[in-house]
């Protein structure tokens, strides 16, 4: 009685659902049909689909490689991927994308030796981080410390904004004994991990809703936060192809393009950021700096004005502002500017330094001194000052000599 319940109980389950192939369509649909039903979850139908392509066209080494992740990531049938995946790369062996799924595939067969082999091939065909740092993992399971870490150094080289690879060298350092340098990556990683939560976050958001325009210029600030310019200005592009009247955008492109030390471009974008919003204070500094680095004075001392007259308490740009004024020639506003930063935070060496040469300048060297022993009480390593310090005492000295000798022969005629 037992043994007849579990058989109907058994037979009362749905049986899983099976393509149902039209009898005109070609391989082109059949495949197209496969990775549909792949994407919504229907694994067993996308594999019927994708076999009954392979069928009719047995050369497509995209719609294997698509049977393969069907298989594996689907239903976690990696014997069967396996085989489907070396056909495939027996058919053609120049698509990388193929070796590093057969690597992971034969890690989770738990043979080692192939997957490394295969992750090999996937570096000679493309030396990509993610690729090293899957090669690093493997090498890593099978316990090559060296050749692990070598791998993970390679990633860290070409990818050195994403945390991931810091973190697997730390972990290879640590088991070598390596303890400074594994908290070294492991700090990095700390470091690394929050911008590259932020990346993952927005490019989830945009698969979901690519219109969303903020979610795209927070990505292209994300970028340029991991130093990664040329995807920035790739996105921030993108935004300004949608809307180009977003100012943000058209600032941050400002931003990567200086980076670029593109500063003509740099200065159009910053400019056209600060027609769209006028209060985008960051645009008008940086504005100022690029213009500063031009050597145009005049053109930066009006940007780095109209910031801080959005925005009065920037000792940063006060500080520019007055050296801007300083190469144009007028140390008297420089000093002013100096002076109010300072009046402000009198601990910035910066701004210190830079009145102490307004004062060498005017051939005050006394108070040039008294600055720059300020500022190297502030700052005992500052450059600078050591080597001015220094100069400026000789020079206060040869100032004095002659007028101890004018004083000495009057003294003389006196007598």
């Amino acid at each position: 009685m037992v043994a007849r319940k579990q058989l109907v109980e058994i037979d009362s389950r749905p049986a899983v659902p099976r393509y149902a192939a039209g009898d005109d369509q070609t391989a082109t649909d059949h495949y197209k049909a496969g990775v549909e039903l792949y994407r919504q979850g229907r694994y067993q139908e996308a594999i019927d689909a994708l076999r009954a392509s392979i069928h009719m066209q047995p050369d497509s080494l995209k719609t294997y490689y698509s049977l393969g992740i069907a298989l594996y990531s689907g239903l976690g049938r990696a014997k069967e991927a396996a085989a489907v995946l070396e056909e495939a790369v027996a058919r053609d062996s120049a698509w990388a994308q193929v070796y590093a799924l057969l690597g992971a595939v034969y890690m989770d067969l738990d043979r080692k030796d192939r997957a490394i082999q295969f992750l090999k091939r996937t570096v000679a065909l493309n030396p990509e981080w993610e690729n090293y740092n899957r090669l690093g993992l493997a090498q890593l399971r099978s316990g090559n410390l060296t050749a692990a870490s070598a791998a993970f150094e390679y990633a860290v080289r070409q990818a050195p904004w994403h945390p991931h690879p810091h973190l697997n060298l730390a972990r290879i350092y640590e088991r070598q004994g390596r303890e400074q340098a594994a908290a070294r990556q492991r700090q990095i990683f700390a470091q690394l991990r929050p911008v590259q939560d932020q990346v993952q976050r927005h490019l989830e958001n945009l698969a979901a809703f690519p219109g969303d325009i903020e979610s795209r210029h927070l990505l292209g600030e994300a970028y340029v936060a991991q130093g990664r310019i040329e995807e920035a200005l790739a996105t921030f592009r993108q935004v300004i192809a949608i809307d180009s009247s977003y100012a943000p955008s058209h600032y941050g492109l400002g931003a990567a393009l200086h980076y670029k030390s593109e500063l003509q471009a740099a200065i159009a974008a910053y400019e056209r950021a600060c027609q769209l919003q006028p209060d985008l204070v960051g645009a008008f500094a940086d504005l100022g700096q690029a213009y500063h680095q031009l050597r145009d004075y005049e053109g930066a001392i009006a940007a780095y004005r109209r910031a801080l007259a959005l925005q009065s308490d920037l000792p940063a740009v006060r500080t520019k502002l007055g050296m801007a004024y300083a190469q144009q020639g007028d140390l008297q506003q420089a000093m002013e500017a100096f002076k109010a930063v300072l009046n402000v935070d009198s601990t910035l060496v910066e701004a210190r330094d830079a009145l102490a040469q307004v004062y060498a300048a005017q051939e005050q060297y006394a108070a040039a001194i008294r600055e720059w022993e300020a500022v190297l009480r502030l700052d005992p390593r500052y450059p600078r000052a050591v080597s001015q310090l220094r100069l400026a005492r000789e020079k206060l000295v040869k100032k004095k000599a002659p007028d101890s000798q004018t004083a000495a022969k009057r003294g003389l005629e006196g007598e």
